[in-house]
């Protein structure tokens, strides 16, 4: 037999990025049909995706 680890469970980075707001858990009951509610970006082959959404961001530095 053994024992719960003492103590209050640490934070996962997911639960401290919902806790400030920085993300929303996904709610139940999601299908692919709700898909078109999200934000797409159409990204050429030729650029970096991660460049284009620090690009969109920059602002919020």
């Amino acid at each position: 037999m053994t024992a719960p680890p003492e103590g209050p469970r640490k934070q996962s980075r997911f639960d401290e990025l919902v806790a400030q707001g920085a993300i929303r858990a996904a709610e139940r009951n999601l299908t692919t049909k709700d898909l078109d509610q999200y934000t797409r970006i159409s990204v050429p082959e030729d650029v970096d995706p991660l460049a284009i959404l620090l690009k969109m961001r920059e602002h919020e530095r």
